[in-house]
């Protein structure tokens, strides 16, 4: 009579030895029928009776001593040794099977949710770009539907190895080590007692950066409230500044309700970069899963077209949500009442049809870049009408310890200086004829924005700053790209 073991698919080890009873039973030579029914139900009910047991060892006699009782055991023992091998193996693979369902279910309930929350009807049309269900096929941009993001077409990604440090401003202390961080290990995870973690990210020399992805083991309520990066230790830049918001929020909103931290930013030269993460919910410990940076490498242009738009009135109200780097890289917005032919458009009230169709023009100046020669931030078209100043002469003149000292000769300077790089703490001077003009009283410094406080016909201005900064812009010129979240109209 057959053991209902032999029903459960989740153990394999009768089965097993059973499979491996055949050979046996294919070599028995005997003379009836009865004899092999007799041999065949003993052997099988020896492995059924036996279940998950370890099989029976022979006693080994000491006297007279047989070879073949130990080679016997021993052949037992590797025989049971290998069906729980094979066992642990299937638990594993069903363990993973269930997994990847749970998540793929899980990935799924949340797409969802999140196409839910972003739906466009005829009061709004909404692209957030966590899918293209609302876009033409054909477009070149590419889409991350995890940040709910559309960048330049991208050309390579690569993950890059930093090594992590606890800085001297975090509140609290570390329970496990930091370098879990960066561990393969399934199933690690970095854990911090406090209410905040200044956490530094350095790298053996200057290394293109341009993406932080962050792997959050609770979503507990978390914010970065500060992200500087450096390339040499004399320049900081501020990421936030960048992307012009005084915090970032880590939570289950983030990604556009996608639960993944993804942070992308102008591309830096970065040998050490500070992230401090701070407590909003008032917990007293949090964790994080990974903590990846990445370097991304863009195409020069790019393009989304949406389907065919219908809202319920003649006009609507443009927005979008995006982050550009004038004068490097820019989206322009179009409409088309037709589908072939588009005129652009600005954020603000515009006029539409039914249907009507938006698309999104992504860019990279490459020209823009053979201009970084200049210490100044190049002027926006838009003010070539009403320069603030006209530049006389600049020269560059390569100092000690990686910096270079920039003279600039300004005439007829009406508004803002705004510099490529911001200049070294008290190293700015500005003279007019032999007379240095005085700090806060003459003018002020504001990050890299020099101001006068009057018209000045003629000026020499000098600082030092690094020659990691503008000097290298040419570097990371193919890492540019605009990032656009999200285009809506809505009607008025």
């Amino acid at each position: 009579m057959f053991n209902s073991l032999l029903l459960d698919s989740n153990d394999s080890v009768i089965a097993d030895r059973l499979s491996r009873l055949q050979d046996s039973l294919r070599g028995l030579t005997l003379s009836t029928r009865e004899e092999y029914q007799a041999a065949v139900y003993s052997m099988v009910n020896t492995v059924l009776n036996l279940g998950d047991n370890m099989q029976t060892l022979t006693q080994i006699r000491s006297k007279p001593a047989i070879v073949g009782d130990l080679s016997q055991n021993l052949t037992l023992l590797n025989q049971d040794s290998n069906d729980i091998a094979a066992e642990i193996l299937r638990i594993e693979n069903s363990a993973g099977d269930l997994y990847n369902l749970a998540a793929a279910s899980q990935n799924a309930l949340r797409q969802l949710i999140r196409q839910s929350i972003y739906i466009s009807n005829q009061q709004q049309f909404l692209a957030p770009f966590i899918d293209d269900s609302v876009l033409q096929p054909g477009y070149t941009a590419t889409l991350d539907y995890n940040a709910g993001l559309a960048t330049l077409p991208l050309g390579t990604q690569t993950l890059l190895s930093p090594t992590f440090s606890i800085g001297i401003g975090s509140s609290g202390s570390a329970v496990n080590a930091i370098s879990n961080l960066s561990s393969t290990t399934v199933g690690t995870s970095f854990q911090w007692s406090g209410s905040s973690l200044e956490m530094l990210l350095s790298f053996p020399s200057p290394t293109i950066v341009n993406r932080l992805q962050i792997a959050l083991d609770t979503y507990t309520g978390l914010e970065i409230t500060n992200l500087t990066s450096s390339p040499d230790g004399l320049v900081f830049n501020d990421v936030l500044a960048d992307l012009d918001v005084p915090i970032i929020i880590l939570d289950a909103t983030s990604g556009k309700c996608s639960g993944d931290v993804i942070i992308d930013f102008p591309p830096r030269l970065v040998q050490q970069m500070r992230v401090v993460i701070a407590c909003r919910a008032g917990q007293t410990s949090f964790a994080l899963r990974s903590f990846n940076a990445y370097k991304r490498s863009y195409q020069s242009s790019g393009m989304v077209t949406s389907q065919p738009i219908y809202l319920s009135s003649t006009s609507a109200e443009f927005a979008a949500e995006q982050v550009t780097t004038s004068p490097y890289t820019s989206i322009t917005h179009q409409i088309s009442t037709d589908g072939v032919n588009f005129v652009s458009i600005a954020p603000g009230v515009v006029a539409v049809s039914q249907p009507f169709w938006y698309r999104a023009i992504l860019n990279r100046s490459d020209s823009a870049f053979s201009q970084q020669s200049s210490p100044l931030l190049p002027l926006p078209s838009s003010a070539a009408a009403n320069t603030p100043y006209t530049i006389n002469s600049q020269t560059t003149t390569t100092l000690n310890n990686g910096m270079v000292e920039q003279t600039i000769v300004l005439s007829n300077v009406t508004g803002p200086v705004v510099f490529q790089d911001a200049p070294l703490t008290g190293s700015l001077s500005a003279q007019v004829g032999s007379l240095f003009l005085k700090n806060t009283s003459d003018f002020t410094l504001t990050g890299n924005t020099l101001t006068f406080t009057a018209t000045q016909s003629l000026v020499t201005i000098s600082y030092q700053t690094s020659a990691l900064g503008a000097s290298a812009l040419a570097s990371l010129q193919g890492y540019y790209s605009p990032l656009l979240y999200e285009a809506s109209f809505q009607a008025v």
